[in-house]
C-alpha cells in the first residue's frame, strides 16, 4: 500500500469520482493505472472512504467527515472494505476465491462493500478468470479498485468491462511540496530524482538514496579506476539490499548520458552533465554503438533480475559493460 498523502495534481481524476458519486450510480468496476508510487492507492482509498460514508463531497477532493470510518478504513478493519494485495512472488487463487465469495453477501455497515485489489498488473491468469466471471454478473451494491501500473497487462475482456482513470506523474514541483508537507528533508534533490514518484521518493529517502545515486554517479566519471571504488563501496556496505534504487539510479544516468550523446541537453542535470561530459565527448562520434550498448545494459540487467541471480554481480556487469574499452 502506497503511504498516505496528501495528493496534489489530480484534481481532474478526482472530479471524474465526486461526479460518479454525486449520480449515485458508481460503476461497479474501476482501473486506476499509471506509474507506480504516484498516488494511485492514496486515491482509491479516498473513493472507498466516501463509497463506504455514503456521502458526496462538498468540495472538489475526495473526504469524508466520518473520522471513525475513516480510521478503520485505514486499519484494514471495516467489515465492508477488503484488500487483496498482490505480488509476483505470493499470488493466491485461494485468497481470491475466498474474497469474491464474501462480496456476494450483503454489507455489513455500509450501503456498498469495497474491494481494492493491489498490483492488479500482477494476477495470473486464473484470478483475472474468477474476477471475470464476477465481473459479468457483478454483485450488488460492490465497487472493485483495481490498481495498475501497467494496463497492457490485464485481459482486454476485463478492461472492457471497467471504467478507467489514468494517472499521470506529478511534476517535480509537487512532488517536493508534498515532501515538504510531510516534512522530509531534501525534498528538493529527492524530487528531482523520484521520476514524479512520491513513494519512490519516500524509499530515497528511508534508504540514503541521495547517498547512493550520488556515489552511483561518480562511478561514470571517465577514469576507470572511479567505478571499481563505488562497486566496493557498494558490495562493502551490503547495498545491494537496495537493488531497485542502485539500478533506477544507473538507469537515470544511462539515459542522461544517451541524451547527451544525441546532443540533448536540459541544464537541471548539471550535476550528471559535468561527471559524464568527458566521456560524451570522447564517445559522441560512437554514439549508434554507444547507444546499442546502453539498451544491452539495461536489458540485461532487467533480465539478470528477474532471474533472481546475484545482485552484486548484475551491478559489477552493468559498470563493466559500459566501461568496455573505454579505458
Amino acid at each position: 500500500m502506497e503511504r498516505a498523502h496528501k495528493i496534489l495534481g489530480y484534481e481532474k481524476e478526482e472530479s471524474v469520482l465526486i461526479r460518479a458519486l454525486s449520480s449515485g450510480k458508481v460503476f461497479p468496476t474501476w482501473i486506476f493505472y499509471g506509474p507506480s508510487g504516484i498516488g494511485k492507492a492514496s486515491i482509491a482509498i479516498k473513493f472507498a472512504k466516501c463509497l463506504l460514508a455514503g456521502t458526496v463531497p462538498s468540495g472538489n477532493t475526495l473526504d469524508t467527515d466520518n473520522v471513525e470510518l475513516s480510521k478503520t478504513v485505514d486499519m484494514r478493519t471495516h467489515p465492508d472494505f477488503f484488500v487483496l494485495e498482490q505480488t509476483e512472488e505470493s499470488v493466491s487463487i485461494e485468497d481470491t476465491r475466498k474474497l469474491l465469495m464474501k462480496v456476494r453477501k450483503s454489507p455489513a455497515l455500509s450501503q456498498r462493500r469495497v474491494v481494492l485489489l493491489e498490483n492488479s498488473s500482477g494476477l495470473n491468469k486464473n484470478i483475472y478468470n474468477s474476477l471475470l466471471k464476477i465481473l459479468e454478473e457483478p454483485p450488488r451494491n460492490t465497487v472493485m479498485i483495481m490498481i495498475c501500473d501497467n494496463i497492457g497487462t490485464i485481459p482486454k475482456t476485463l478492461l472492457s468491462r471497467a471504467a478507467k482513470i489514468f494517472f499521470r506523474p506529478p511534476n517535480e514541483a509537487s512532488v517536493k511540496q508534498i515532501l515538504d508537507n510531510m516534512n522530509v528533508p531534501d525534498s528538493a534533490r529527492l524530487a528531482q530524482l523520484s521520476g514524479g514518484s512520491v513513494g519512490y521518493a519516500l524509499r530515497l529517502s528511508q534508504n540514503n538514496g541521495i547517498e547512493i545515486y550520488e556515489n552511483i554517479l561518480k562511478g561514470f566519471y571517465c577514469d576507470g579506476s572511479v567505478y571499481r571504488k563505488t562497486l566496493k563501496w557498494i558490495i562493502d556496505n551490503n547495498l545491494c539490499e537496495n537493488f531497485a534504487i542502485i539500478k533506477s539510479s544507473i538507469f537515470r544516468i544511462l539515459k542522461i548520458y544517451a541524451d547527451m550523446l544525441c546532443g540533448v541537453v536540459d541544464e537541471k542535470f548539471a550535476e550528471e552533465i559535468k561527471i559524464l561530459e568527458p566521456i560524451v565527448s570522447a564517445h559522441r562520434e560512437y554514439a549508434d554503438h554507444e547507444i546499442e550498448k546502453i539498451q544491452e545494459i539495461i536489458y540485461m540487467t532487467e533480465l539478470h533480475n528477474h532471474l533472481i541471480l546475484d545482485k552484486n554481480a548484475v551491478i559489477v556487469n552493468a559498470f563493466e559493460r559500459f566501461f568496455e574499452n573505454k579505458e
